[in-house]
């Protein structure tokens, strides 16, 4: 991936370039014209790994910053973060802030850019296995000076407030221009064991919910049949009073 971009309000434009290094870890470096040795030409300003890549004003501070998620596919451990890397005052590219995400993931999917009360929140799929999702919600805490998840849980490690048993991406439902992620909701009855052996796997409806900026507000409700191709929304009165 390739990325051209001013990203230090010089008039400048940086080039930004991405490769795989190794099966699912990538590397971006940030090249950046100037004067080296005497004479101007394009040198390494800064360079990390990285699993997807975009730019946007994570601070609001009217200048775009690198946002990037990493998942460490060479830790023992299943971690994974997301960072920005921004021009510091003297003209440093720096990684601005770096904060743990939920690592028990398989890859990304897309990174969705919206606002809440005029600052940026970043929204991010990621896969949790072959049918399951999460959506990671990150944004700027100007007083902490760095990037905060607000509904990922630092005790477990893990991001389930967004988690859905389908590989249903963020969208705008509703043509408002701000996003709603799609929460599965487990509907009560839906399962039995026998023999202490499950003999139904839960059924779901969704949940499609806007983050407000301090948590998950309900937009919709929403049950798919993906086998029969069709969908019936649901009052709000019925969540959580669903069963079968």
């Amino acid at each position: 991936s390739v990325i051209i971009e001013d990203l230090n309000g010089d008039k400048i434009k940086e080039i930004t370039v991405g490769w795989n290094i190794f099966t699912l870890s990538r590397q971006f470096t940030v090249y950046q014209f100037g004067d080296t040795s005497d004479k101007e030409t394009f040198f390494e300003a800064g360079s990390w790994q990285y699993s997807m890549i975009t730019t946007t004003d994570v601070d609001s501070d009217g200048q775009n910053d690198l946002f990037f998620v990493y998942l460490d596919t060479n830790s023992l451990v299943p971690s994974a973060y997301a960072c920005i890397a921004s021009y510091d005052e003297i003209g440093n590219l720096i990684l601005r802030s770096r904060i743990p995400v939920d690592g028990n993931i398989s890859g990304y999917s897309n990174i969705y850019i919206d606002s809440v009360n005029k600052s940026t929140v970043i929204l991010v799929d990621a896969f949790k296995n072959e049918h399951d999702m999460i959506t990671e919600v990150l944004k700027w805490d100007k007083s902490a000076n760095s990037l905060v998840a607000p509904l990922f849980d630092a005790e477990t490690q893990t991001t389930t407030a967004t988690w859905r048993n389908n590989r249903r991406n963020v969208e705008d439902i509703d043509s408002d221009n701000h996003y709603e992620i799609p929460v599965g909701v487990e509907i009560v009855g839906s399962t039995y064991v026998i023999n202490g052996e499950l003999q139904e796997e839960s059924l779901y409806y969704t949940r499609w919910s806007h983050f407000n900026g301090e948590k998950l507000k309900a937009e919709k409700y929403v049950i798919y049949n993906n086998s029969e191709n069709y969908s019936l929304d649901i009052p709000s009165s019925w969540d959580g009073k669903i069963t079968v």
